[in-house]
């Protein structure tokens, strides 16, 4: 199987992850990697991909919000999340969604807490598990979404309060971790 390049995806992939790596190193060794070379932001990659995304280039969007996502922005992870969640451009892969939405939610991004919440509470690439799915929903909650505080209210109905109060303890302790994702 080949791309629209003619190269093998595998190549192709092994290269970008290879642009990947160095990237990340130049990112944390604070250099531009060399006189030639040009130093992108995050905000560069974000733009870049929404144009390709806007343009119908899909893995050009792709590529740019992967170097945005492992540079630490969540609109990008939840962008690749979403991709993965609706196929678009790539086969439908609930489970990896999941897994850049987590990253997002983790790093307090109320959109990826909404959508991990969401997953949960549906079973849509996780394990179905209501009490999850009002830890985030109600994370999302707190971070203005009105849509996602009224969903964990509802969950919540019927639990018991031995389920209600680790919730809760769970919500006290609760700190994003730092954006170091890569």
């Amino acid at each position: 199987m080949s791309n629209h390049t003619g190269q093998p995806k595998t190549r192709r992939s092994s290269r970008f992850l290879r642009y990947c790596a160095a990237y990340s190193l130049m990112l944390a060794l604070g250099t531009s990697g060399g006189a030639n070379a040009e130093t992108i932001s995050i905000d560069e990659h974000l733009t870049n991909a929404l144009r390709a995304y806007d343009g119908g280039h899909l893995e050009t969007a792709w590529e740019s919000w992967q170097l945005a996502a492992h540079a630490g922005s969540t609109d990008a992870m939840t962008s690749l999340a979403s991709m993965l969640e609706r196929g678009e451009g790539l086969r439908p892969d609930a489970r990896r969604a999941a897994t850049w939405y987590r990253r997002a939610a983790r790093l307090g991004d109320p959109i990826g807490q909404l959508n991990l919440g969401e997953m949960y509470l549906l079973g849509r690439g996780l394990k179905k598990d209501r009490g999850e799915a009002i830890f985030w929903l109600t994370l999302a909650g707190r971070g203005g979404n009105a849509w996602a505080a009224a969903k964990s209210l509802e969950a919540a109905q019927g639990l018991s309060s031995t389920t209600v109060s680790t919730i809760q303890s769970r919500l006290r302790a609760w700190k994003p971790i730092a954006a170091s994702i890569r």
